[in-house]
């Protein structure tokens, strides 16, 4: 692994490649936090309202 200098730009493809592994785990983040948020906001929601 090199290090580039700070002025020169980083190329598409390794942006693509430090990217990937993020990329492929936020699906399975957004739907935990959906399962897991959607519940709470939902319950708060129905006790204020009551």
């Amino acid at each position: 692994m090199t290090v580039t200098p700070p002025n020169q730009p980083i190329p598409f493809s390794e942006r693509v490649e430090r990217a990937a592994p993020n990329l492929f785990i936020l699906p399975a983040v957004l739907v935990v936090l959906f399962l897991s948020l959607f519940p709470l906001v939902l319950s708060l929601y129905i006790s204020a309202s009551k």
